[in-house]
């Protein structure tokens, strides 16, 4: 659950790019802001990637299979195809839709 978004799209991607605009702000535009750093900035990528996936795994429970079945939804799991315009059939078994 959670798919592309959660796994691998939007929330490492703007997690990831927030990390890459705080390292700008910091080494292109502090003085901008009345910062001045001495010495030199380190960039901790693995640190970066844990935050990551630390924000992926504080979202992933409200994806779960448990809050979305709690919320009324039906969830099947396995291969699927369109048998006609209103029938869908996930491993040998037909759900009819409107």
């Amino acid at each position: 659950m959670g798919g592309d978004c959660l796994n691998s799209g939007c929330v490492p991607s703007k997690a990831l790019l927030k990390s890459a605009r705080v390292a700008h702000m910091i080494t292109k535009r502090a003085k901008e802001f009345g910062i001045e750093i001495e010495g030199e900035i380190n960039i901790n990528f693995p640190q970066i990637m844990e935050r990551m996936r630390r924000l992926r795994a504080e979202i992933a429970p409200h994806d779960s299979h448990e809050k979305v079945v709690s919320s009324g939804v039906d969830l099947f799991f396995g291969h699927a195809q369109f048998i006609s315009q209103d029938t869908i059939e996930v491993d040998g078994k037909r759900l009819k839709f409107s």
